[in-house]
């Protein structure tokens, strides 16, 4: 019957309620901030066949919390009145009964718990505080939250709201001591918002990338290609969502980021101007300018400023614009127009052209301050006006040829890229007409760009290559295999470590090695498992449902240990014993001692053959799970191991066989070619052991004497001569 489907399934649901204790006790031992040795522990329980029943047909995959032990019948009566089941195993600590539900029914037990809750707060309204409103917990804090309370030992129950967060119910008079905890929760909080966590296909290592990959603009990406066309260096460029990708061979970087500096270097200058045109538009007060009396229904009067109040002009007003909400008045002179210039009456005095007209409009440069210094180049309103705010100047020059721009540039020092990016920019800035004068053009490198399939994945790890610079690596060796990555990142200590994709066990179980706290390790550990992909685990273990350990029978013809098996754990080997109305279970931590699987294994396991236990014994020897004496040789190659106290393993030339200590079967040791002398040797070897052990006194008594005859010896070293030539005068004396 052991190692059916069945009771395969129900070694896995055990196996799995264990180490979600397990962990618990790890926390704990983390919470008293000091690391014990282990104690290796043995667990006994079992699940009737009625209850794992319905456990199935409640689904495969479960959930487990614990529940305060007081707690426990009200809990009981609320799930069962609900249709629910669930499983504790037999197994509690001090405070708390540990129960496996399955996920279909979590909404169930959360109800139950509800239920139980509200019944102890109706007969006790002070005794519970209830944490609602700001005081709610978000999905990610209630993780850590339930991890850090169990830790501290302090019972909570939360319930899920509409808003996806959740409230908290204490018992009043571990208020404080909540408190205090969340204090923890905040900082581990803190401290995993500083570890990210990326994802990534590996193609060399991480540390000595073969390809460098960024995303530039379209800007740089034609300057590299210039560089790459003249320089023969093969780059190839690439379209995504981020914008365009570029990609060489890491020998050639150097040289790239060479240029790349250069031309940073030549973008950050440039972009220290600010640049703006002077046309021919200028704008007039109304308020300061306009002369009603002397304007008509076609034109505006207006006085020229910066002239005293000398000179006036007539404006159509077809060619005028009222702005600022009613203002301004706003047109454009036409700087080869010859416009009438009249005295403050209205008579007209002379001529003057739009050009000389201008000068009187906007003299001043909006940038411009008391300290501001302005280098003109050339004489005219329409003009290109630069100017540096960190060195408070402007370059003024003419609207003229882009040559004639060029060398004004070059007076002030601005020549190469960033003379040609500001003559750009400048261009960008021009109207149409203003575009024919400027004749500006500049040639420009075409593009090509590549399909390379996995840019992406380039692209990730060169940023992590960038991002794990001046990290100290915390596993030591950065791997150098490809394949699929996980690159963890700790700004608490900067440092970073590169992992397989692995299940979480393993990934949590690394994360240990490394130094994290068992609860930090649980929480990075599932950050690292939700950044993998759709099929890197095929069935990942985070979502997976409850599936079948192999339950293995003990190789025996023992009627007693029929319907009895093991499976491994990640803390030792569970044993598992089928009856006709349950699942008996025994779970033996590793390096647990032989005396106490023994004991256990007759009064909680249930075994009543010396020889059952000896068998079972013998396999958790073979596994390295129960610490047993070293074994004994006797003669030249025959040698004996304890498997209990009571049974022995004689073994000798690839024959073996066990016996009990007190009743050695002689003709099966001849049968296993021992010779008659070895044999009796045996015998001897047992008398004088169970002699031992029934006069404990005797053994006593030798030892005293020996102790006594020890010490002698060293009183008399210690004393030296002096000492002897005393003991020899005492013996003259007398």
């Amino acid at each position: 019957m052991v190692g059916d489907d069945a009771c395969s399934v129900c070694a896995s649901l055990i196996q799995k309620l264990l180490e979600f204790i397990a962990n618990m006790e790890h926390n704990k031992q983390y919470r008293k901030g000091m690391k014990p040795p282990k104690t290796p522990k043995i667990k006994t329980g079992k699940l009737s066949k009625k209850c794992f029943k319905k456990l199935q047909q409640a689904g495969t995959s479960f959930e487990y919390l614990p529940v305060p032990k007081e707690l426990m019948p009200q809990f009981e009566t609320a799930m069962k009145k609900m249709g629910g089941t669930f499983f504790t195993g037999g197994i509690e600590d001090n405070n708390n009964i540990y129960v496996a539900i399955p996920a279909a029914q979590r909404n169930m037990a959360a109800l139950a718990a509800q239920h139980m809750l509200s019944k102890e707060i109706e007969n006790k309204p002070d005794a519970f505080i209830l944490k609602d409103g700001n005081n709610k917990i978000s999905e990610e804090e209630m993780r850590i939250t339930s991890d850090v309370m169990n830790s501290y030992d302090i019972p909570m129950f939360a319930f899920r709201t509409d808003d996806g967060k959740y409230m908290t119910v204490i018992p009043k008079e571990f208020e404080g001591q909540f408190n205090k905890a969340m204090e923890d929760v905040k900082q581990q909080l803190d401290q995993l918002k500083n570890i990210d966590v990326v994802r990534y296909d590996q193609f060399s290592p991480l540390d000595k990338p073969e390809k460098v990959a960024y995303i530039v603009t379209e800007e740089e990406a034609q300057e590299l290609a210039k560089v790459a066309k003249l320089g023969d260096l093969d780059i190839q460029f690439a379209k995504t969502e981020q914008g365009t990708a570029v990609l060489y061979n890491s020998d050639i970087a150097e040289k790239i980021e060479a240029t790349r500096e250069d031309y940073a270097k030549a973008v950050s200058e440039s972009e220290a101007f600010l640049i703006d045109v002077t046309d021919n538009t200028i704008s007039m007060d109304i308020n300061k300018l306009l002369v009603p009396e002397l304007s008509d229904e076609n034109t505006y009067f207006v006085r020229v400023p910066n002239t005293s109040g000398k000179d006036y002009i007539r404006l159509d007003k077809s060619d005028c614009e009222i702005i600022n909400g009613g203002k301004s008045i706003k047109t454009e002179l036409d700087m080869k127009k010859s416009y009438s210039i009249y005295d403050s009456t209205g008579n007209i005095k002379q001529e003057r052209s739009g050009e000389e007209l201008s000068k009187s409009y906007n003299t001043r440069h909006p940038h411009a301050t008391k300290g501001t210094k302005v280098y003109e180049h050339g004489q005219g309103r329409e003009r290109v006006n630069l100017f540096n705010k960190e060195k408070n100047e402007i370059i003024s020059v003419k609207l003229d040829k882009a040559d004639v721009m060029r060398t004004a540039l070059k007076e002030h020092g601005i020549t190469g890229k960033t003379a040609d990016m500001l003559m750009e920019d400048i261009n960008k800035k021009l109207s149409d007409p203003q575009k024919e004068i400027f004749g500006f053009s500049m040639e420009k490198t075409e593009v090509v760009y590549a399909d390379i399939p996995n840019i992406g994945e380039y692209l990730a790890q060169s940023q992590l290559s960038q991002a794990i610079v001046g990290k100290t690596c915390m596993t030591g060796v950065v791997p150098k295999d490809s394949g699929s990555k996980c690159c963890v990142m700790d700004k608490n200590t900067n440092s970073f470590a590169v992992l397989p994709i692995m299940p979480l066990k393993e990934v949590q179980a690394t994360l240990s090695q490394m130094g994290y706290s068992e609860m930090s390790a649980k929480e990075i550990a599932d950050k690292v498992v939700r950044s993998y992909r759709e099929g890197d685990i095929k069935e990942p273990e985070q979502v997976k449902a409850l599936s079948a350990e192999k339950v293995t029978p003990f190789q025996t013809t023992n009627a007693e240990l029929q319907g009895c098996g093991y499976c491994k754990t990640n803390e030792g080997i569970m044993i598992i014993r089928e009856s006709e109305d349950a699942y008996k279970y025994m779970s033996v931590d590793k390096d647990s001692s032989l005396a106490d699987v023994e004991k256990a294994l007759h009064d909680k396991f249930g075994l009543v053959d010396d020889i059952s236990a000896a068998v079972v014994m013998k396999t958790l020897i073979a596994e390295e799970i129960v610490k047993t004496a070293e074994p004994k040789t006797i003669g030249d190659d025959v040698t004996i191991s304890q498997l209990t106290s009571k049974y022995v393993e004689i073994s000798h030339d690839g024959k073996s066989e066990m016996m009990p200590r007190d009743k050695l079967d002689t003709e099966k040791l001849k049968a296993m070619d021992i010779p008659e002398k070895t044999i009796g040797d045996i015998q001897k070897s047992f008398e004088k052991s169970e002699h031992e052990a029934l006069h404990p006194e005797q053994l006593n008594l030798m030892g005293l004497i020996g102790n006594a005859k020890n010490m002698l010896l060293e009183k008399v070293k210690e004393g030296g001569s002096k000492v002897i030539e005393n003991i020899k005068s005492k013996g003259q004396e007398r």
